[in-house]
């Protein structure tokens, strides 16, 4: 299973007459920035755009990047819950765990970053490490 194909299990959030973009294309686009440090919708697009040679031939794009709103309302329309449960599906699957193996993860928010505070979606920065032993 690959991360494009683990997203297919997603809720369609648009409707698909006239879409440039696919939800697939953006789900991975954002996540390929998000790895490599983008943590907003102007530095994501900045990001694709930079790399936009390499992303229209690996992932099909037709039309080039979106823009940094169209990241940012799709992205916005996806259930939380539902889309972690996709990618957890994914490195479950690229990641299998052998049995015996031990995992332990420590995770700190790092101070000053949390943003909306008092809903349900908060957003903060995060240091999240992980050690694998048998």
């Amino acid at each position: 299973m690959t991360l494009r194909e683990s997203w297919s299990s997603l809720s369609k959030t648009r409707r698909a007459q006239g879409l440039r973009t696919t939800d697939e294309q953006i789900l991975t686009m954002a996540v390929l920035g998000y790895l490599c440090g983008c943590t907003g919708y102007r530095p994501l697009f900045n990001f694709c755009k930079a790399n936009e040679a390499f992303l229209i031939r690996e992932l099909g794009l037709k039309h080039g990047v979106p823009s940094h709103v169209t990241f940012r309302e799709v992205l916005m329309r996806f259930d939380d819950k539902e889309l972690t449960k996709a990618f957890n599906d994914w490195t479950n699957y690229s990641c299998p765990r052998q049995e015996e193996e031990i995992v332990s993860i420590d995770g700190k928010a790092l101070k000053s970053t949390l943003a909306n505070a008092h809903s349900s979606g908060q957003d903060f920065i995060a240091a999240v490490s992980l050690i694998f032993a048998k």
